[in-house]
């Protein structure tokens, strides 16, 4: 199947960046040697004991739920990227078929690669009559299609790691979400856009099954200088680790932050 649609709004998204990260992934027809699932990595427990050991190791905690929150919350971060990016930037969003997302990780997620030839376009999307293209109606329904996506990527690798290390789906759940909204931040600052950013993020965390939250974008000051960020709805458990403190975007340390002016 021709992959040429979305290999462009990815590639073009490798060419977009805001503040080092880039909104870009890998799309090809099969995956390179070496790459996994990540239905296949969580899936093997021996594999997986090795990955959040290796986790553990970098942060600084032997807590298996912390590894998995942690882990979880790079690979949402990995992934939601490139899907803000070319949500925000082209109206598309990317099949996420299991077995055509794959990556490298040996604590962290790296390496993302697509090769799930479908996509959701609008109608006026140069390639809507491409046959990999599934034609909607409009941005709300394009984003419902993405969360649809996501939630059927997903499900099956937050139960067993949730079956596995005690972090319990529904938070586990809050870290995807929370990993969403701030991506869709991201594609917001570098497109110049972020109230538009901000209803696309409330779509993509709007509706049936575990995918929830809500984009709180809020400008805050870090060395001096002022920032947005997003005010988390749960907990990454960060403060568990050998920072021995909270995150930066935790709610608790952001909730006197101002809210981002529209």
């Amino acid at each position: 199947m021709n992959v040429a649609p979305m290999t462009g709004t990815l590639d073009r998204g490798r060419r977009r960046s805001h503040r080092g990260c880039d909104f870009g992934a890998l799309l090809a027809p099969t995956a390179p040697e070496g790459v996994l699932t990540l239905e296949r990595m969580v899936g093997d427990r021996q594999r997986l004991d090795a990955l959040l050991d290796a986790v553990g190791e970098d942060v600084g905690s032997a807590r298996r739920d912390v590894q998995a929150s942690l882990f979880l919350e790079g690979y949402a971060w990995t992934l939601g990227l490139p899907l803000a990016g070319a949500l925000f930037a082209e109206r598309r969003a990317p099949g996420l078929a299991h077995a055509a997302v794959t990556l490298r990780a040996t604590a962290w997620p790296q390496e993302l690669v697509l090769a799930d030839a479908r996509f959701a376009a609008l109608a006026d999307d140069p390639d809507a009559d491409d046959p990999a293209a599934v034609v909607v109606t409009g941005e709300s329904e394009l984003a419902g299609w993405l969360r649809a996506e996501l939630i059927c990527h997903l499900k099956a690798p937050v139960a067993e790691l949730a079956a596995h290390t005690g972090r319990s789906e529904r938070a586990l759940w809050r870290s995807v979400g929370d990993r969403a909204a701030a991506a869709m931040l991201f594609a917001g600052e570098a497109g110049g856009d972020v109230p538009r950013a901000a209803t696309l993020a409330g779509r993509l965390l709007s509706g049936p099954g575990p995918l929830t939250g809500r984009p709180d974008y809020r400008t805050i000051v870090v060395a001096g200088e002022p920032m947005r960020a997003h005010v988390r709805t749960g907990c990454c458990l960060w403060w568990r680790t050998q920072a021995a403190g909270c995150c930066a975007t935790c709610p608790l340390t952001m909730r006197d932050a101002r809210p981002t002016p529209a």
